[in-house]
C-alpha cells in the first residue's frame, strides 16, 4: 500500500471539485479516457490532438495513460484534456494540471488493480477515496503540504493492507474510523508526529471493529455494531491517543505488534458487551478502552492471546443484570460498576498475579454478594437498596470492590456456608439493619455509605470477632450490636441539647469501632449494653454536671476515652460520681493537648 498513491488520488478529486465515481470510467476500450465527457467539449481536429500527444510522450508510452490509443480514440482523450484543463482554469493544458491528473489517477487505479478482480480491499479503497474527497472538498487546505491531518490519513492509509476486510463491510464503519480519526487526532502532535506509533494505534482500532463486524453472522447483529462504531470511534482513539502519548515505548505483549495487541485489547471490549451495547455510552466505552490500554501497557503479561478481559466483562455483566426481578442494579448504573470493576481488577491482578483466590474472583463474588445482600429486607418491608440512590449504590460498589480487591476474608465463607455467611454480606447487614432504624437527620444515604467504608476497613483487623459467621447472621455479631446501640443511645432522649448532628454521629462511630475492635471479650455477652450506656451517661453529663464542658466537637473523643476505661474494667458505669470524675478529667487533658 502506497498512501502517497491513494492521497494524490484524492486531491484529483478534490480539484475536479466531484467524486471519483464520475472520473473513473468502467474498464472498456474508452478506459484511459478518464472522463466521459461526450461532447461537453467543443470538437477538435485530429492533427491537433496527434502534435499534443507527439509533444507529451508521457502520456502514450507503454504503461501511460493513453498507451496504445487509435487516432480517433486520441481525439477523445485529448478533448477529455482539454475539459479538465478547462475545468481547472488551466486553459489550453498550458500548466499541465490536466497531464498530472490523469497520469496520477491511473497510478490509484494500478494500485487497486494490484488487489485482484473486485476484492473487498479494492472496493474499500474506492470508497475510502470518495468519502475522503467529500471531507476536503470544502477544506482543501487541510490535505495540503505537511499538514496532521494529512499525516493521519497517510498512517491510516499504511496499516489497510494488514486488514482483513468482508465483501460486507459496510463503507459507514470505513467513514466513521476516517472522520473520528481526524477530528480526535488533529491536536495530537507529538503522537502525530510519531509515525510508527500513530500507524499502530490506527490500525489497531480499525482491524478490531472490521474484524469484530465481519465475524458476526446474523444481520440484526452487524446492523447494532455498525450503529455502535459510528457512535465510539472517537472515545475510543480519544482513549488510545491519550494512552500512547503517555507511554513512549507500549508492549506488544505475547499478542506480537503493537498493533496487534491495541486490536486484541479492543475486539474483547467489544466482544464483551455484544449484546448489552445499549447500556454504555461513547464516554463509558472511552474510560473503560483507556484503563485497559493503561493496564495493557504497565502489566502486558496480563494480556495474552487468551480472553481474559472479554471474560471479566462478560461474566460481571452477567451478574449486574441478571434476572430483572434478582438483579440490584438499573441499566444506568451498569457501565460505571463496570468500569470500576476493570479498574480494581488490573490494579490486583498486577501485583498479584498468583493471589488465591484471584483477583478476578473476588471481585465477581464480591458482586454476587452485594446483589444478593442488597436484595434482603432492610425493615418495614422493603429491601436494603431502596436506603440507597442509584448515584449511592455505584458508590456503595466502588466501596466494596475496593475493599475487596485488598481484603479477600471478606468474601472467604465457611466450608459448607453460603454467600450471605460470608464477612462482606455480615458487615453489610449488620451497618444497615440498625442504621435502618436511626432518625431521619442521621440516616442519611451518605452516612450509610461511610459507615459501611469504615465498618469493612476496621473489620478486616480482626473479622473473626467483629462479624458473625457459619450462618448465624448479622444480627448476632459484635459490629450489628455495637452499631445498634449508638444508634439506640442517641435516639433515647438524653441528647436534649441536639449535639449529636450527622457529623458527630459519625464521629461516634469513627472512633467506637476501632476500640470495640480491640476489645471484644467484655462485648461477647448477649447482655452487654457497654456501648450504648457509655453514650447515655456522656450525654447526661452534656446536659447536667458538664454541660459547660462537653460540646459537639469533644463529645465523640469523651465517648471514646470513657469506652476504653469501661472495657479494661477501670471505671464502673454504675459508679456515677466516678464517671464523672473521669469525664472531667479526660475533658481537662483535651483542653492541655490543645
Amino acid at each position: 500500500m502506497d498512501p502517497t498513491t491513494v492521497i494524490l488520488a484524492i486531491e484529483c478529486g478534490v480539484r475536479l471539485g466531484r467524486k471519483l465515481n464520475d472520473v473513473l470510467v468502467d474498464q472498456t476500450q474508452e478506459r484511459a479516457l478518464i472522463l466521459p465527457l461526450g461532447n461537453l467539449y467543443a470538437q477538435v481536429a485530429e492533427n491537433d490532438a496527434i502534435d499534443y500527444f507527439r509533444d507529451h510522450p508521457e502520456l502514450t508510452a507503454p504503461g501511460a495513460p493513453y498507451a496504445g490509443l487509435s487516432k480517433s480514440d486520441q481525439v477523445k482523450a485529448y478533448r477529455t484534456l482539454l475539459a479538465l484543463g478547462e475545468r481547472l482554469g488551466d486553459t489550453h493544458g498550458l500548466a499541465g494540471e490536466a497531464r498530472r491528473i490523469v497520469q496520477q489517477l491511473q497510478k490509484f487505479d494500478q494500485l487497486k488493480k494490484g488487489y485482484g478482480a473486485r476484492p473487498a480491499l479494492q472496493r474499500i479503497l474506492g470508497e475510502v477515496v470518495e468519502i475522503a474527497i467529500d471531507y476536503f472538498a470544502a477544506r482543501p487546505e487541510m490535505l495540503s503540504g505537511d499538514t496532521t491531518t494529512r499525516k493521519i490519513l497517510s498512517a491510516w492509509l499504511s496499516r489497510l493492507d494488514d486488514i482483513e476486510f468482508a465483501e460486507s463491510t459496510p463503507d459507514t464503519i470505513v467513514m466513521a474510523i476516517l472522520y473520528a480519526s481526524f477530528k480526535t487526532l488533529e491536536d495530537q502532535i507529538l503522537l502525530v508526529d510519531d509515525d510508527s506509533r500513530l500507524q499502530a494505534l490506527l490500525g489497531g482500532v480499525t482491524q478490531a471493529l472490521v474484524d469484530g463486524h465481519r465475524l458476526l453472522t446474523s444481520q440484526g447483529e452487524q446492523v447494532r455494531r455498525e450503529a455502535l462504531i459510528q457512535r465510539i470511534a472517537s472515545g475510543l482513539l480519544r482513549a488510545g491517543a491519550e494512552i500512547f502519548s503517555k507511554n513512549n515505548i507500549l508492549p506488544g505483549g505475547a499478542s506480537g505488534t503493537t498493533q496487534k495487541w491495541v486490536a486484541v485489547t479492543l475486539s474483547q471490549i467489544v466482544d464483551g458487551i455484544q449484546g448489552k451495547e445499549h447500556l454504555f455510552t461513547s464516554e463509558s466505552l472511552e474510560l473503560i478502552y483507556k484503563s485497559i490500554l493503561s493496564a495493557a501497557a504497565k502489566h502486558p503479561q496480563l494480556f495474552s492471546a487468551q480472553p481474559v478481559i472479554q471474560d471479566f466483562i462478560e461474566k460481571t455483566l452477567n451478574l449486574l443484570m441478571g434476572e430483572p426481578e434478582q438483579s440490584v442494579f438499573a441499566n444506568e448504573m451498569v457501565a460505571s460498576v463496570l468500569q470500576y470493576a476493570l479498574d480494581m481488577w488490573i490494579q490486583t491482578a498486577g501485583v498479584e498475579l498468583m493471589a488465591d483466590p484471584p483477583a478476578d474472583r473476588r471481585l465477581l463474588a464480591a458482586l454476587r454478594i452485594l446483589n444478593q445482600v442488597l436484595a434482603m429486607d432492610g425493615g418495614h418491608g422493603r429491601p436494603i437498596k431502596d436506603l440507597f440512590d442509584r448515584e449511592q449504590m455505584v458508590a456503595l460498589t466502588k466501596i466494596v470492590l475496593e475493599s475487596v480487591a485488598n481484603h479477600s476474608y471478606l468474601v472467604t465463607m465457611p466450608a459448607g456456608a453460603g454467600d450471605r455467611d460470608s464477612a462482606l454480606a455480615q458487615i453489610i447487614g449488620a451497618v444497615s439493619f440498625p442504621m435502618a432504624q436511626a432518625p431521619d437527620h442521621l440516616r442519611t444515604k451518605q452516612t450509610l455509605l461511610t459507615i459501611l467504608q469504615m465498618a469493612m476497613t476496621i473489620a478486616g483487623h480482626n473479622s473473626d470477632r467483629l462479624v458473625a459467621s457459619g450462618g448465624s447472621g448479622p444480627a448476632k455479631s459484635i459490629l450489628f450490636r455495637t452499631i445498634q446501640q449508638v444508634v439506640t443511645a442517641v435516639s433515647a432522649g438524653e441528647d436534649q441539647r441536639g449535639l449529636v448532628q450527622r457529623e458527630e454521629f459519625l464521629e461516634i462511630v469513627r472512633r467506637i469501632l476501632p476500640v470495640v475492635s480491640a476489645n471484644i471479650q467484655p462485648l461477647m455477652k448477649d447482655n452487654s449494653r457497654q456501648v450504648e450506656q457509655t453514650i447515655r451517661q456522656a450525654l447526661v453529663l452534656s446536659t447536667s454536671a458538664l454541660s459547660f464542658q462537653i460540646n459537639g466537637a469533644n463529645l465523640p473523643r469523651l465517648i471514646e476515652q470513657l469506652l476504653v476505661q469501661i472495657l479494661w474494667e477501670e471505671l464502673d458505669l454504675g459508679d456515677d460520681k466516678a464517671v464523672e470524675g473521669t469525664a472531667r478529667l479526660i475533658l481537662r487533658k483535651m483542653l492541655e493537648k490543645e
